[in-house]
């Protein structure tokens, strides 16, 4: 699983990650921190580490240094000692990774660019924060294989039900075929491009055990079934377009004014019984 949660500041990225921590076994994990004075301004930057490992990462007065972001005067050192490093030996033990975050900062340092460019290619399991709208951070987002979710105000608190279901599904990806595989993160990062954390959560929640528990039948040419968690759905394929009776897909009751793609059509979708064309 690999993951990368973005949005404007403010938006509630560095919690979600913390919120992730108790649902996995002995992750490694880092939190980057900002500090404040008295007067309630923001003066520097912090990390802290599973490890046990803490210190300061930038600040405006108390670092001397001439990597500079802004305002603020850059540690390399203690980028490498608290978050390149412990990384690399993470990623090492096949350890499953919450890292926050992959900022302008951290990659000043040249070893940081290294490991995170290994960590998105390799075949590792994690999920970090990233820097929201720069080009630079394209190298990442546009992986086929990395998932980007964009927080918003609008879906910032039903973000962590969404990566919640995903990764308590984790252990269901083996029974889909490859083929189900690449149409399920395809799908995925449309969703997560696109800010839409109720299809985020329902194609991990819902539509991948529906595949996986054969509760998809085919009708007809154009029509088929879904056994739902709340009754039958029926699905058909109209003018190039999937239509199902579900309530989500019509905008009705608690899904009033959100109608969009369903966990019924997505189990279609991934099940590839009909043909999208």
């Amino acid at each position: 699983m690999k993951l990368l949660l973005t949005g404007l500041p403010g938006t509630g990225k560095t919690t979600l990650l913390q919120t992730l921590i108790p649902l996995l076994e002995d992750p490694f994990w880092v939190l980057c921190r900002e500090i404040r004075n008295a007067a309630g301004q923001r003066v520097g930057f912090e990390v802290e580490a599973s490890t046990g490992s803490q210190g300061l990462l930038a600040h405006k007065q108390d670092i001397q240094s001439t990597a500079v972001i802004g305002d603020y005067r850059v540690d390399l050192g203690a980028i490498d000692a608290l978050l390149s490093d412990p990384i690399a030996d993470a990623m090492q033990a096949h350890t499953f990774l919450l890292i926050d975050e992959i900022g302008r900062m951290q990659m000043l340092s040249d070893a940081f660019t290294r490991t995170i460019r290994q960590l998105c290619v390799g075949e590792y399991d994690f999920i970090a924060t990233i820097r929201y709208g720069d080009d630079w951070t394209r190298e990442f987002t546009d992986q086929p294989d990395i998932i980007t979710l964009v927080l918003s105000p609008e879906n910032r608190d039903q973000a962590e039900a969404a990566v919640r279901a995903m990764l308590e599904t984790r252990t269901k990806f083996s029974a889909l075929t490859n083929e189900q595989k690449q149409v399920l993160l395809k799908m995925a990062k449309a969703y997560g491009q696109n800010g839409q954390t109720t299809q985020l959560r329902k194609l991990y929640r819902n539509a991948v055990r529906y595949v996986v528990d054969n509760r998809v039948k085919q009708l007809s040419e154009q029509e088929l079934r879904v056994a739902g968690n709340h009754g039958n759905h029926e699905v058909r394929r109209s003018a190039g377009t999937w239509i199902c009776d579900c309530d989500l897909f019509n905008g009705r009751n608690e899904f009033a004014g959100e109608a969009g793609e369903c966990s019924h059509i997505q189990a279609v979708r991934l099940s590839q019984q009909l043909s999208e064309k």
